[in-house]
């Protein structure tokens, strides 16, 4: 990976597999990582291991505005991003005949709803620090 001394990255659901492996590849890249997920104490296992001043908030990415909740406490905390790891997400593992409306809309709303209006909020910033990355799992 490029060197990323100066940039900063976020990466939705950091507590553990790619998210966790993602955070500790951009730190060891040289980005400060905003770790967010659900689980304060895992999120903060992940950045006890990171040397570049990395911070953690707690987010639910299932409730109506929490996409762009997460943004604004984002930008609250560093300022601007460089880097956005859209990693939270929950599969749905249901057959049709056991599939509910409700299942779909809390799948809906964090494996798109949330992560669209993520983007959206901090896309504004990566643009002023001169463009960014994106990348969607």
């Amino acid at each position: 990976m490029s060197d990323l001394t100066g940039k900063i990255a976020v990466v939705t659901g950091a507590s553990r597999g790619i998210g966790e492996a993602s955070a500790r590849t951009l730190d060891s890249s040289g980005a400060q990582v905003v770790l967010t997920g659900r689980t304060v104490s895992d999120l903060e296992r992940v950045a006890s291991d990171l040397e570049n001043n990395p911070v953690v908030i707690e987010s639910d990415l299932a409730p109506a505005q929490a996409g762009s909740i997460l943004a604004e406490q984002v930008l609250e905390s560093v300022g601007g991003v460089d880097i956005l790891v859209n990693n939270a997400g929950i599969p749905m593992r249901r057959t049709p005949d056991d599939l509910t409306e409700d299942d779909f809309d809390l799948v809906f709303s964090i494996n798109v709803r949330s992560l669209l209006m993520l983007t959206l909020g901090l896309g504004p910033s990566m643009a002023s620090r001169g463009g960014g990355s994106v990348i969607n799992i």
